[in-house]
């Protein structure tokens, strides 16, 4: 199974999110927008995992999940990927206490001893992808989405659950399935 631990908004959140999406790039030529169920946080991303590896992974995550309260999380601002040059990705960042990165540290940790993954050298920069495009986006759509100002005055939103998730590939784009729940209780 291809596997990813994430964080979900609420569906209120992410419904304005896809909907605000579609409304700011959703005729321009390539873009695919992503569809609101889609929308996470992915804390680590683990590839391939045997089926027999599974059910450590879940426990793994219920015992990590235990012992850390419900994240506040709030949008910060929209970007693109690359930030120069031809953007293929565009999307919103988050601002979050420092909760989010001790939950993200110990994930990460639990599950690259569980399954003998590489330590993430990359920075955490906590994100939700709302769009990929092909070919990349002028940089007229760029500036456009990277000014864009969110139109509700509500940005704060509440994460409650950690999310095992399953990824399958398709040509209209990832599906994605949740293998397993389990909520913040610390």
């Amino acid at each position: 199974m291809r596997l990813f631990v994430a964080l979900s908004p609420p569906e209120e959140t992410r419904r304005r999110l896809a909907d605000w999406t579609r409304h700011l790039v959703g005729e321009v030529p390539g873009t695919r927008c992503v569809p609101a169920r889609n929308l996470h946080v992915t804390l680590r991303f683990l590839g391939e995992v045997e089926d027999d590896a599974v059910a450590d992974v879940l426990g793994g995550l219920e015992n990590v999940a235990r012992r850390h309260p419900a994240l506040a999380l709030a949008l910060l601002s929209p970007g693109v990927v690359p930030p120069r040059g031809k953007p293929r990705l565009g999307y919103y960042g988050l601002e979050s206490t420092g909760e989010l990165g001790r939950l993200r540290a110990e994930v990460a940790a639990r599950l690259e001893v569980l399954l003998g993954l590489e330590t993430e050298r990359r920075p955490f920069r906590p994100h939700l992808t709302l769009a990929r495009c092909r070919p990349a986006w002028s940089r007229g759509v760029a500036e456009r989405w990277t000014s864009a100002e969110w139109p509700h005055p509500d940005r704060a939103f509440e994460i409650t659950y950690v999310e095992l998730m399953e990824s399958r590939l398709s040509p209209s784009g990832a599906e994605y399935r949740p293998v397993g729940r389990f909520r913040l209780e610390a």
